[in-house]
């Protein structure tokens, strides 16, 4: 969690991301989130994994996962990371791509 606090203060320091750390359907879940837009969320991403990001220090098993606030909700609600990558997978891989 320091180093995600860290890499938010260098590279977003006029933004103030909040985040948490829990466990979720078995799996410990890192989320970071104060977006404004989808694009900044590709942004943040880009950032992450880049060549001055943290990426490298993460997890190799560890899967990036774009949800907006409806969806993480409907997660919270009973709905599995299963269906969300299937939904995921289908529609929003295509956006990151343009």
């Amino acid at each position: 969690m320091y180093d995600v606090a860290a890499f938010n203060f260098i590279n977003f320091a006029i933004r103030d991301f909040d985040f948490d750390m829990f466990p979720l359907q078995g799996i410990g879940l890192l989320r970071v989130k104060g977006f404004a837009t989808f694009n900044e969320v590709l942004i943040y991403k880009e950032r992450l994994f880049g060549p001055k990001g943290i990426g490298h220090k993460l997890p190799t098993q560890l899967k990036t996962v774009l949800i907006s606030e409806k969806n993480f909700n409907s997660l919270m609600k009973g709905r599995t990371f299963a269906e969300y990558f299937e939904f995921y997978n289908k529609n929003l891989d295509k956006k990151q791509d343009k």
